[in-house]
């Protein structure tokens, strides 16, 4: 049942952190990953949903607490991501991160 990259899996380890007062839910193919150019790459649940253990996977995080697991983005060879953008929900600016 794997799923073949369309390009290259790139894998990204997080660390998140709950610093709201309300429990948040953090979904695998929110996230998106850009490259030096500009161009994002949603991530992906083809190749989370395969990663044992993987706490990306529609995890309710409540304040306070911290997540640990990896977002999977699909782009063609070769590209290297320099920042992801994570979001505590669809309606929120997000926050960056280089990576």
């Amino acid at each position: 049942m794997n799923k073949k990259a369309q390009g290259s899996y790139t894998l990204v380890h997080v660390t998140v952190k709950n610093v709201g007062t309300e429990a948040e839910t953090m979904m695998a193919d929110g996230p998106k990953a850009y490259d030096a150019n500009g161009v994002g790459y949603e991530a992906t649940l083809d190749g989370a949903i395969y990663i044992e253990g993987n706490d990306t996977l529609y995890t309710e995080i409540n304040p306070g607490n911290t997540l640990k697991g990896i977002l999977v983005f699909d782009a063609p060879k070769g590209t290297k991501l320099t920042k992801v953008r994570l979001h505590d929900s669809m309606f929120s600016n997000g926050v960056e991160a280089s990576l």
